[in-house]
C-alpha cells in the first residue's frame, strides 16, 4: 500500500499544499515576471533623422521629451536626441518658454545648472 496520500491532481499532498500556500501577491508577481520580447530594431533598420533647424520645430520636440522625462534632462542630452547643437537647444527652450507664456499655459521651462525640466505653475 502507498503510504503517501495523494491530492486530487495525483501529486503528493505536500506538494499540493505548498502550491496552495502561495499568496495572491506572489502569484501576481509570478505572472508579471514573464519576459517581454525585445522590440528594439537592429541598428541597420533605424532611420537617420535629419537635424532640426527651426527653433519652433525643435521647441515642439523638446516639449515632448521634457514631458516624459522623470528628471531634469541635460542640454547636452537634449542636443544629442535632437541632432543639433547645445546653442540650438537653448534657443529652442527660450522659444518654448515664450510660447507657453503666450498661450497662458500653466507650465514653465525650468533651467537648473545645465539641465532643463518642465514645471507646473500654481
Amino acid at each position: 500500500m502507498d503510504d503517501i496520500s495523494r491530492a486530487p491532481s495525483g501529486e503528493p499532498k505536500t506538494r499540493a499544499r505548498r502550491r496552495r500556500a502561495k499568496g495572491p501577491a506572489e502569484e501576481m508577481q509570478n505572472r508579471m515576471s514573464v519576459e517581454a520580447p525585445e522590440v528594439v530594431p537592429p541598428a541597420e533598420e533605424v532611420a537617420e533623422l535629419p537635424p532640426l533647424k527651426q527653433p519652433a520645430e525643435l521647441a515642439r520636440v523638446l516639449m515632448a521629451v521634457l514631458l516624459v522625462a522623470r528628471e531634469p534632462v541635460s542640454k547636452l542630452r537634449l542636443a544629442q536626441v535632437c541632432c543639433c547643437s547645445q546653442q540650438d537647444v537653448v534657443t529652442a527652450l527660450e522659444v518654448l518658454q515664450h510660447d507657453l507664456r503666450e498661450h497662458g499655459l500653466p507650465i514653465e521651462v525650468s533651467l537648473i545648472d545645465e539641465s532643463a525640466r518642465l514645471l507646473t505653475l500654481p
